[in-house]
């Protein structure tokens, strides 16, 4: 977080995994789960209640997002008969993608080619290309 916080104002928006959302100094933050949510599709993830969008605090859309930080990594194993698999670690690869309006939402960053500006251990800090325009 210390990438995103240098990075960013008070006043923009962070999208960030629930592990380290404490972390971010951007008064708007907001899960994947949320911005589904925001959008219209409820999920399981945090409360199994519909949310309306007029009482979420401002706009949690992906577009809005200054940056998109991801827990996802792959970890190889080795399998009981020998073979090598790469397997998903990180609570979004394994959890998260999971939930309803989620996989959409990553999946529209990709087409619009967010670039990884940052990477440690399993974090992806990807960049909101509309927003930032210079990256690493």
């Amino acid at each position: 977080m210390a990438y995103v916080n240098s990075h960013t104002t008070k006043d923009d928006f962070v999208i960030v995994p629930k592990q380290i959302y404490w972390l971010a100094h951007c008064d708007r933050r907001s899960m994947l789960t949320f911005c589904a949510r925001y959008e219209g599709v409820d999920n399981d993830m945090p409360v199994p209640a519909h949310i309306p969008r007029d009482l979420f605090w401002f706009d949690c859309r992906l577009s809005q997002a200054k940056y998109l930080v991801m827990e996802y990594g792959l970890q190889r194993r080795v399998l009981a008969d020998g073979r090598e698999v790469q397997l998903p670690i990180g609570i979004d690869a394994v959890y998260t993608l999971g939930l309803r309006g989620v996989p959409e939402i990553v999946q529209r960053a990709q087409e619009e080619r967010w670039p990884v500006v940052f990477h440690q251990g399993i974090y992806l800090v990807l960049a909101n290309p509309q927003l930032v325009k210079e990256t690493p």
